[in-house]
């Protein structure tokens, strides 16, 4: 089917100049073969489309046509182009992903599938499809990161077009994009089309501040008009008398930057204190630090507002030096010195080298960094078994600040605001983050998890002993490290199970004076049949979960006759010493000590939770329920155990100081303080103590009462108990 019979067939009422106008975009710079090419992909993609409307009256065809020509624009190749146009073919008509590749080839049919939404059906709701499309998008990218070129451009198009949907559809899109695709876009170097995205989920989300806010930007720029233009004929008059060419233009204010710092600041768009934001750029690169001493000569910089993200590029690949100045008039201008090269590289990103071959070197810098945030998105993904955590790890990914600090070879290393050393490790070698055991930041030892400051010396002490801890999970925030320390956690805890589970079922087998040795392999081959079980690991998981019963496993495995009779009606108990490791959990809600008679719960995903047996939580519970396991402490030396205290004190000056200085002296480490004061005079203080064994606490407890002015010292269950 040629242009004019899909005209007169119905296909594309009224369309015939979009067509055009894209076939003459992609003309300038695709060969005549990749042409035809991308015709053949529209007509597929408009026979499948065929007698499909969109919300606002148009059809169908129309969307894919403009993600294409937004592609276009940005002179992306020809697979791109036919995967823009076919990107909705697979997940709204009957075509396959086969059909594609046979049609377009296999590149071409890999970035659609990229792009195409997961059936709603398949999940428990929409949410949960569309974090499992999120997944499988970011996979996608990074074999291919043009994907996201198309997820985005398509995300433009439809912002483009809101004004016909519900107030509700609105807003959820607008804050979807707020969410990942905007600081998509970012990540991705492409500012022009982030501004535009911004700009365009403000309107869909609120299009009444959206109307007001234009008004007052256009007041506001009539009012600066007059200033704005004295300053730039100064500016370039400055450097005309200088040996230095130079293009100097005023810089638009961002609807979207300006709507948010009113928000924030609730304040109106004050042309007498709003900054003027002129953008000046030059050839190369050492001219750009020329004229930033030009213009440092011509009005004084305000202390501590020069940056230089020339020599330190931010994490997304952008350059520019960037400074504020302070006119007579008391007029804040800021400046922002690019070379030509840059400029375009910062508005472009990803696809600069492609608008224009000239500026390959400045893009290699940002197709590095690019290419750096892949491998790690990679690892992420692989990292994480779960959607849902690869979804919250991207998105705060995505919003990072940056610091920027170094390696003591001098290696510069981008962090986002907030991050330590066990960031910093992750963000050098997964292994590094894997086994740090001690930092130096600008030669001190501080502790791993102090954030870091910009410019800092970071030094990691490695050590083939160390571990990441569980807490760790909750202090690093780049999403490299969450997925390291919870991949190593899942690993760790795996082979953990398995230990329990041995140690679960050879307390059942000892029971009857049996060893595993009674057992022989053909037994065992016929239980793991029977459960569906692939080996002997399998089994002891199974049992450390809580899934199997070590004892019915025992039943299972001998003939109740020739089963030896038990020793007595007591269970032999399971030594433990609550350092185990992360299948073995002190419960906080009784807080067990070594001495306490305890009992353990069998949990699937936390192993063995340890209570006290006069946990208030087990108060209707039974313990000879084969859920709940006999356990018993072993020997315990110079392990802390945290417990909780509570004192009931005359309200005096010096009570609380005696109280610590009397914890210090005994070795009892304060964790956690809150102090209440009631109305007959008295302080309530509830600790949070960490202690080696009853008797330590006991001791502490009995040398408190004996001090002035104590009237009660009692060991509730938790800190939330009176």
């Amino acid at each position: 089917m040629d242009l004019q019979q899909s005209r007169q067939s119905g296909h594309l009422p009224n369309d015939d100049f979009r067509v055009a106008n894209l076939v003459m975009l992609v003309e300038e710079y695709m060969s005549d073969q990749d042409v035809k090419k991308v015709y053949a992909a529209f007509l597929f993609a408009a026979e499948a489309h065929h007698g499909v409307m969109r919300k606002d009256g148009s059809p169908y065809i129309t969307h894919p046509l403009e993600v294409a020509r937004t592609l276009a624009d940005l002179y992306m190749d020809a697979d791109v182009i036919c995967a823009a146009l076919l990107h909705d073919v697979i997940e709204d008509t009957e075509h396959s992903k086969q059909e594609i590749i046979d049609e377009f080839g296999l590149s071409t049919a890999n970035l659609v599938d990229g792009v195409t939404n997961l059936i709603y059906e398949d999940y428990p709701n929409k949410q949960a499809a569309l974090i499992a499309t999120f997944r499988k998008m970011m996979k996608t990218m990074t074999k291919d990161f043009r994907v996201v070129l198309i997820k985005l451009s398509d995300r433009l198009h439809n912002l483009s077009t809101m004004a016909a949907m519900p107030a509700k559809t609105r807003i959820k899109k607008a804050n979807e994009s707020f969410s990942l695709y905007i600081p998509l876009a970012r990540r991705m170097g492409m500012n022009q089309m982030r501004r535009d995205l911004q700009e365009l989920a403000l309107t869909a989300k609120y299009p009444w501040r959206v109307k007001v806010l234009r008004k007052v930007m256009r007041r506001y720029t009539q009012e600066i008009e007059t200033r704005q233009k004295e300053i730039l004929t100064l500016l370039r008059n400055t450097f005309a008398s200088e040996p230095l060419k130079a293009d100097i233009s005023y810089w638009e204010k961002n609807i979207y930057n300006v709507y948010q710092c009113l928000e924030r600041e609730d304040s109106i768009l004050d042309a007498k204190t709003e900054s003027l934001d002129i953008r000046v750029l030059v050839t190369t690169r050492a001219e750009c630090y020329q004229a930033l001493g030009i213009l440092h000569a011509l009005y004084p910089p305000k202390v501590g507002s020069f940056k230089d993200f020339i020599a330190t590029p931010k994490v997304y690949g952008f350059q520019a030096l960037e400074t504020y100045l302070l006119s007579p008039s008391k007029q804040t201008i800021k400046i922002q010195i690019q070379t030509h090269s840059m400029f375009q590289v910062s508005q472009y990103g990803v696809t600069a080298k492609w608008r224009n071959p000239n500026l390959k070197q400045s893009a290699d810098i940002f197709h590095k960094s690019l290419k750096e945030w892949i491998n790690q998105v990679d690892e992420i993904y692989r990292n994480n078994v779960d959607s849902d955590e690869f979804y919250q790890d991207m998105k705060a990914d995505l919003f990072l600040r940056e610091i920027y600090v170094s390696t003591p070879a001098g290696q510069s290393i981008i962090l986002p605001y907030g991050a330590n050393s066990i960031d910093f490790a992750y963000a050098i070698h997964s292994d590094l983050g894997n086994h740090c055991a001690e930092t130096r930041v600008d030669g001190k030892n501080v502790s791993l998890e102090m954030p870091l400051y910009n410019g800092a010396t970071v030094q990691i002490i490695r050590s083939e002993l160390a571990s990441p801890r569980a807490s760790w999970a909750n202090v690093v925030i780049t999403a490299k490290a969450k997925s390291c320390i919870r991949a190593w956690l899942r690993k760790r805890k795996t082979t953990e199970f398995v230990a329990l589970g041995q140690q679960v079922f050879q307390s059942a087998l000892d029971q009857h004076r049996l060893t595993q040795s009674d057992i022989s392999t053909e037994k065992y081959q016929q239980l793991l049949q029977t459960l569906n079980l692939t080996d002997k690991a399998a089994l002891w998981t199974a049992i450390g979960q809580g899934k199997q019963c070590g004892h019915l496993i025992v039943h299972r495995l001998f003939d109740d006759k020739k089963l030896p009779s038990i020793k007595d009606n007591t269970p032999t108990p399971m030594l433990i010493s609550g350092t185990e490791g992360l299948v073995v959990n002190l419960q906080t809600c009784c807080h067990p000590l070594p001495d306490d008679r305890i009992t353990a719960q069998i949990n699937q995903r936390e192993g063995l939770a340890i209570h006290r047996v006069s946990c208030p939580s087990l108060r209707y519970r039974d313990l000879s329920d084969k859920d709940y396991l006999a356990v018993s402490w072993t020997k315990t030396e110079n392990t802390p155990f945290s417990v909780p205290l509570l004192i009931t004190a005359e309200n005096h000056v010096g009570v609380l100081s005696m109280i610590t200085a009397l914890m210090k002296k005994y070795s009892a480490n304060i964790e956690d303080l809150s102090i209440e004061t009631e109305k007959r005079g008295t302080k309530i203080i509830c600790f949070l103590i960490t202690v080696s064994n009853r008797k330590h606490l006991h001791k502490i407890m009995y040398l408190i009462k004996q001090e002035d002015g104590i009237l009660q010292v009692e060991r509730p269950f938790s800190t939330h108990t009176r």
